[in-house]
């Protein structure tokens, strides 16, 4: 395997024709690196400043290997022409700040698509499809960040299924202009020029994605075969695959996605309690399987699972913002969104505050309902007497009276009764319907 070395700034040249993989190591200084292709003699050609430093025979099937130098911070620009590349390699090595920027030359048409796939922590694939059938492959290897200023119809991120990844995407470090920032925990951070067609970003089920700022939803639809929800931040598409199709990425707690959270969320999660449309043994089912998706997002703590946590976590945030009677039930801020818990938690969880919170309001108008279910629970925990079982029938009934009741009234306080009776007529049926057969 051909390789070139370099002193700080001695200038080397070399036209090659070979076949085989070719390594270019940068010199030890670290520094600023032009990548430039001569559409005259064909040629690719790297630069520093005014000094060049490599030329090599382009070859599409000789891959291009450009190692950083170790300890130096090395920045590559790759002036790109929509010109056949070499496949290009770039290792940062260790140490040092090491970068990459993609520069299209003026007055360079957009390619029809830039996708980038993430590998691994630090491998990043990026794919230029620059005529539709003619490709380019760039491999980046543990560099932070990557500037990409190239222009495209279409753009796509993909996150390896077999890592969990925390993904953040925002408008970067200056919201008014068209730079876009991607990252995540397990990938290198790249900020990319907005596309002008749609950004495609797709996630395995056990990632997490954060988008920043204000985003407006604008429906479904299915990608290469995946469902995907659409947003839109001005002049950007963005179309999300995964994770937690049922779930608002912008806002769990908004479940109609209508920009804010209010009573209606929680009605939306009760109907489906009541209903189970899209359900089946309390999982929601693949949204592609429905001839049209409901534009509701019904799982809001993101678990997959249709429960009535799903409304009590609504309830405990409006509940919040409006202060009064939960003020001494505050939900933990770990707690408040997105929680992911098995049984055993939510049990403790429904002890301290989810069914206090439940029947607070109720204390004066179901014969002691608060009394009645916190020992109902407290005794589920433990065990049920036989004897106990009618007195727990009643007071499920107790609440689906007073739900009957409640929800005829125009008033938001009935309103609000109303769906804390239907929700711990479901809790009981959930979790203690054993004991009530």
């Amino acid at each position: 395997m051909p390789q070139f070395e370099l002193e700080n700034t001695e200038s080397f040249a070399i036209l090659s024709n070979t076949i085989r993989p070719v390594v270019f190591n940068l010199p030890a200084v670290g520094g600023i690196y032009d990548l430039v292709v001569d559409e005259t003699s064909n040629e690719f050609i790297v630069n520093r400043g005014d000094i060049e430093l490599f030329r090599l025979h382009i070859d599409n099937s000789v891959p291009l290997r450009i190692n950083g130098a170790p300890d130096a911070d090395d920045l590559l620009i790759l002036n790109y022409s929509a010109t056949a590349l070499p496949r290009l390699i770039y290792d940062g090595g260790t140490g040092g700040n090491d970068a990459f920027e993609l520069v299209f030359r003026q007055n360079q048409e957009a390619v029809p698509r830039l996708d980038y796939a993430f590998q691994s922590p630090m491998v990043t694939d990026l794919t230029i499809n620059f005529n539709g059938d003619l490709l380019d492959h760039i491999q980046m290897i543990d560099l932070e960040p990557i500037f990409d200023h190239g222009k495209a119809v279409y753009r796509s991120f993909e996150f390896p299924a077999a890592s969990v990844d925390q993904i953040a995407f925002s408008t970067g470090d200056d919201p008014t202009d068209t730079i876009w920032r991607i990252d995540s925990n397990n990938s290198e951070v790249v900020d990319f020029e907005q596309p002008s067609d749609f950004l495609l970003l797709t996630s395995s089920e056990e990632d997490s994605v954060e988008l920043a700022g204000t985003w407006v939803y604008e429906g479904t639809e299915a990608v290469e075969g995946k469902f995907a929800r659409l947003f839109s931040q001005g002049e950007l598409l963005l179309k999300l695959v995964g994770p937690d199709d049922w779930s608002n990425p912008v806002d769990s707690l908004d479940t109609n996605a209508s920009g804010n959270v209010t009573p209606i969320d929680v009605l939306l999660v009760i109907n489906e309690l009541n209903q189970r449309q899209f359900q089946v043994d309390r999982v929601f089912v693949d949204p592609l399987q429905l001839s049209d998706f409901p534009n509701t997002f019904l799982d809001v703590n993101g678990d997959g699972l249709s429960s009535p946590i799903d409304a009590l976590l609504v309830i405990n945030f409006l509940n919040l913002q409006g202060g009064g009677e939960a003020e001494d039930l505050e939900m933990p801020a770990s707690q408040q969104r997105n929680m992911n818990v098995d049984l055993a938690i939510d049990m403790q969880a429904m002890n301290h505050w989810y069914f206090p919170l439940l029947c607070r309001s109720m204390e004066s108008e179901g014969a002691g309902i608060y009394e009645v279910v916190a020992t109902f629970h407290h005794r589920r925990a433990v065990s049920i007497e036989p004897s106990e079982i009618e007195a727990y029938r009643s007071s499920r009934s107790i609440f689906a009276q007073l739900f009957a009741r409640k929800m005829n009234s125009s008033t938001s306080d009935d309103i609000k009764s109303a769906m804390k009776s239907q929700l711990a007529v479901e809790l009981i049926d959930q979790y203690f319907d054993e004991f009530l057969l």
